[in-house]
């Protein structure tokens, strides 16, 4: 019995029947470094396949679901997009708070019996507000890259979300760069729900 890794360099672990490893085998070429790199990236690969894939399904899942909004509530994502374009600190800035409230609440909650069955209400409506939110930054960023004045709200929103699909392809900063969009999202969105008086300025133009 092995209870951790069994490596052989330059050869193979052979196991007998009834033998068990409890950790990793295999074989290390050399003095074990190109093997254990190897093994590494593997592991790597591995990792950025399926969340590559978790990733692109999110984006044309959202595309979809972005598409709709616009053709049923033309002003709404733009509104989010505007917010963002006119006072992008203090999207950050509320994006920021409105996930250290969140994070407060579910604390509070969990200490007591009855709060506990509202904590899927509550991440259910933090993760729509964080899509919709995302959805406005695709618009956002679709309208500063595509400014022909010909190109439709969908076609800049698709544009958009091609954007944010190749940023969250780029391996290990990728998941970093998307999470700040969440938040500058999440942020333009309770500042337009939240703040009237901004709410107004901003639908107003």
């Amino acid at each position: 019995r092995v209870d951790g890794d069994a490596y052989a360099v330059a050869g193979e672990v052979i196991a007998e029947e009834g033998a068990t490893i409890a950790g990793s085998s295999g074989t290390l070429s050399g003095w074990g470094v190109y093997g254990t790199k190897r093994r590494g990236i593997n592991s790597f690969l591995v990792r950025y396949f399926f969340g590559s894939a978790f990733h692109v399904s999110k984006i044309i899942v959202g595309a979809i679901l972005g598409v709709l909004i616009i053709k049923r509530r033309p002003n709404f994502l733009h509104s989010i997009a505007v917010a963002l374009n006119r006072y992008p600190l203090q999207s950050g800035f509320w994006g920021l708070c409105g996930l250290l409230a969140i994070i407060v609440s579910i604390i509070l909650l969990t200490l007591t019996l009855i709060g506990i069955p509202l904590l899927p209400l509550i991440g259910l409506m933090t993760y729509v507000a964080v899509i919709i939110g995302t959805l406005g930054v695709a618009l956002w960023l679709g309208e500063k890259s595509m400014k022909d004045r010909y190109k439709t709200p969908v076609q800049q929103f698709l544009m958009g979300m091609l954007i944010l699909g190749l940023i969250g392809l780029i391996p290990l900063l990728g998941g970093l760069m998307m999470s700040v969009v969440n938040i500058f999202g999440f942020g333009a969105l309770l500042f337009l729900l939240l703040d009237n008086n901004r709410d107004t300025k901003v639908l107003g133009n």
